[in-house]
């Protein structure tokens, strides 16, 4: 158990728990707080303090980083990847490097990078972020690296080459 006071804080913590089940218990104000990551505790800690911190912007922590990249299959792990190497990249660019049909396929790696971070309480944003823009009346969709996730990465040598081989189920599902 970790006990830390703040007294820079807008308000007080009083205790941060970490138990076995991968909870981060804490009080604030007299009010029990309970998160499932260490990322969603610091987002909330921030929020009180300061208001909300852009999720692009945010730190990752290492074991949300390995929980989290610990769950990817193989093609999302393949998009982030490409994203790590060049940082900022269109829908084109990303379905000329991957050797994707569509958009429509693009859509569901990305849906699989999304629910993954949603199911541990992250928002997707901290991975990547689309924007839209227009040309010649076309929606191009540009996709960038989070700096959080790109500095943990970076970090940690994530992905290395045996986490990016596909799995014997992976290959049979494909």
């Amino acid at each position: 158990m970790e006990k830390a006071i703040d007294n820079n804080a807008s308000c007080v913590l009083v205790s941060l728990v970490r138990d076995m089940a991968d909870r981060y218990e804490f009080k604030i104000e007299g009010v029990d707080i309970v998160c499932n990551s260490a990322a969603s505790a610091a987002r909330l800690i921030h929020a009180l303090r300061k208001g909300p911190m852009p999720p692009h912007l945010e730190k990752w922590e290492l074991h949300d980083f390995e929980q989290f990249t610990g769950k990817l299959q193989h093609f999302p792990k393949k998009l982030l990847e490409f994203l790590l190497t060049v940082r900022t990249a269109t829908d084109e660019q990303i379905r000329q490097h991957m050797n994707l049909s569509s958009n429509r396929v693009l859509a569901g790696i990305l849906s699989g990078v999304s629910k993954v971070a949603l199911s541990l309480g992250l928002d997707p944003q901290m991975v990547y972020t689309q924007t839209t823009k227009y040309v010649k009346s076309k929606p191009q969709r540009i996709y960038q690296i989070s700096e959080g996730f790109y500095t943990a990465a970076k970090r940690s040598d994530w992905p290395s080459e045996e986490e990016l081989r596909m799995t014997e189920d992976e290959y049979q599902q494909d």
